[in-house]
């Protein structure tokens, strides 16, 4: 006979297999539980599996969710015909998701991901603050590479869908927003 528990863990870590380039797994038990412990690009998250009470809930962190998020943007966008020049650029001011070639265009690019838009879409949690980070990250990423005379834009990749999910709606915003005044 299937132990219960077994079979769900074993489903729990062939969905986590997806992330393995992100996570390392270490699993206990502790008083019955089934607890699973997740090293995430040098943070630790804990799930706990609690079979007492008959009620599992499992939720991925979402740094996961975002890394799975910006491994499709970066898909899509090279079908898309952008050549990426780099990923997670980091400054003072923030980091960039991903730096691209648009048909001679430098993009910026915020990737948001949800697992759906019942909160509305992905692209609305850019909010003016987050705009104004990726913007001075941007001028600090060309002052740096003494990148001058370059059209520049700033895309928003928005991708709705669980990361479990085959089918999962991607779209470019391309213009998303522009520098403000300052």
């Amino acid at each position: 006979m299937l132990d219960p528990k077994r079979v769900i863990l074993n489903l729990i870590q062939n969905l986590l297999i997806s992330f393995r380039p992100y996570l390392r797994l270490v699993e206990k038990q502790v008083q019955g539980d089934i607890i699973i412990q997740i090293d995430i690009l040098e943070k630790v998250y804990i799930i706990s599996l609690n079979f007492k009470s008959g009620i599992l809930v499992v939720k991925l962190p979402t740094i996961l969710i975002g890394k799975k998020g910006e491994d499709t943007a970066e898909k899509y966008l090279k079908k898309q015909g952008y050549r990426i020049l780099g990923k997670n650029y980091k400054s003072p001011s923030g980091e960039i998701d991903i730096i691209a070639l648009d048909k001679g265009t430098l993009v910026f690019i915020e990737v948001k991901t949800r697992r759906s838009d019942e909160f509305g879409p992905p692209e609305i949690s850019v909010t003016s603050t987050k705009r104004q980070k990726i913007i001075k990250s941007a001028f600090h990423f060309l002052s740096k590479k003494r990148i001058k005379d370059t059209p520049c834009r700033f895309d928003i990749v928005s991708i709705t869908g669980s990361p479990d999910q085959k089918e999962k709606v991607v779209k470019i915003i391309k213009d998303a927003f522009e520098i403000e005044r300052w």
